[in-house]
C-alpha cells in the first residue's frame, strides 16, 4: 500500500499513518467511510482526500467490496469507467417523487437506459 501510495504522488505522512494503521491491500479494500481517515491522523486537505477516495476507486470497484481476494497494490485493477445511473424527471402522475442518483458502471447504465 505504501508504494502504491507513493507512486499515486501522497506524501510520507499518509504513506506513515497507513503503515502505523496496519492499513494492507485487504485493509484498503474495506477502507470505504471517510471519517477513518480522521481516526488515522490523515491530513484534512479536501482535494487531496478527494483524489485518494477517486484513486482508491480505480483499484477497488464497488463490485469487489466484501470479497476475500488480495488487492495488488504494485499492480492496479484496472475499472469500467462510471457512469451516472439515468435519471427519473417526475411527472405529472409522480408529483413528490425525490430522484436518487448513485453511481454506476457503464455496462450498468446501458441495461437501466
Amino acid at each position: 500500500v505504501g508504494a502504491w501510495l507513493e507512486k499515486e504522488g501522497f506524501n510520507a505522512e499518509w504513506q506513515k499513518a497507513f503503515s502505523d494503521n496496519e492499513i494492507d491491500g485487504e485493509a484498503l479494500k474495506l477502507l470505504k467511510d471517510p471519517s477513518v481517515l480522521d481516526d488515522m491522523q490523515i491530513p484534512k486537505q479536501v482535494g487531496t482526500r478527494l483524489k485518494f477516495w477517486q484513486k482508491l476507486d480505480r483499484i477497488v470497484p464497488l463490485d469487489e467490496l466484501g470479497s476475500s481476494s488480495t488487492l495488488s497494490a504494485a499492480i492496479p485493477v484496472q475499472q469500467e469507467p462510471m457512469a451516472a445511473a439515468p435519471a427519473y424527471s417526475p411527472d405529472s402522475t409522480m408529483t413528490g417523487t425525490q430522484t436518487l442518483v448513485m453511481p454506476v458502471s457503464v455496462e450498468e447504465a446501458a441495461k437501466m437506459a
